[in-house]
């Protein structure tokens, strides 16, 4: 199943370092069916979305709506009872989960076709359109937690955190659908070119040792590097590298 297997590849992405392992579980134990359906209403796919990620208490007023929903979309698709908490440790308010879970549910209410959107699509700028003006459900516009309300802030996706969905869900999404077909590694790598390297601290040293990375191609191809021969101390099997 293609669209979830999307799905679950963006949730992982949505959650960065901190929550994709949390999130990618979320995903996958939701069946995807029960997605398409509450994505009809982004209220109870919010509610689904922080109901398993634990982040609804019981003591913050505010948080009684969604929990309410919640408990009712339990009995209705008879949920498990599992959840899988979720960190806000280590992350600036704008990665907080909630407001990413949020993002997220805009998201699939907005495109409840995504899957097909994408491996249509013909070119980078397209792909993007798709997540530009993703913002999230009206209270997160003033808060970051429940409960606790800030300066309003129109919380739609970066352009930085667009790359990073690109590069990591949704490019490769396109490859594996179209895997058989001719012209889809250069299609690929002609999507990768067009998008600016990561910034990360990998890529900071491979560039410090004289790396030319000139795009989000070049830097996953140093990541793989890293991660392949760096990190496994395998450096008498790598590749030559002429910078």
């Amino acid at each position: 199943n293609f669209e979830a297997v999307l799905f679950q590849k963006i949730a992982y992405t949505f959650g960065l370092k901190v929550n994709a392992d949390i999130f990618l579980n979320i995903a996958q134990n939701i069946d995807f069916k029960i997605i398409k359906k509450a994505s009809q209403n982004p209220f109870q796919l919010e509610s689904l979305f922080f109901g398993k990620a634990n982040l609804l208490y019981e003591n913050i007023t505010d948080s009684k709506p969604w929990q309410k929903e919640y408990e009712f979309l339990q009995k209705k698709f008879q949920l498990n009872e599992i959840n899988f908490p979720a960190q806000f440790l280590r992350l600036m308010p704008a990665s907080f989960p909630t407001i990413r879970l949020s993002q997220l549910a805009i998201l699939y209410h907005t495109h409840q076709n995504l899957f097909s959107k994408i491996i249509n699509a013909e070119s980078t700028q397209e792909l993007k359109t798709l997540f530009l003006n993703i913002s999230t459900t009206p209270y997160w516009e003033n808060h970051f937690v429940f409960g606790k309300e800030t300066s309003q802030k129109h919380k739609t996706l970066s352009s930085d955190f667009i790359d990073i969905i690109l590069i990591n869900a949704i490019f490769p999404i396109i490859y594996t659908y179209h895997k058989n077909e001719s012209d889809i590694l250069d299609k690929i790598c002609t999507f990768y070119k067009s998008l600016k390297p990561e910034k990360n601290s990998v890529i900071k040293k491979w560039k410090n040792l004289g790396a030319d990375i000139q795009s989000a191609l070049d830097s996953q191809a140093f990541l793989y590097l890293y991660k392949n021969y760096c990190s496994q101390k395998k450096c008498t099997n790598c590749p030559q590298i002429n910078f």
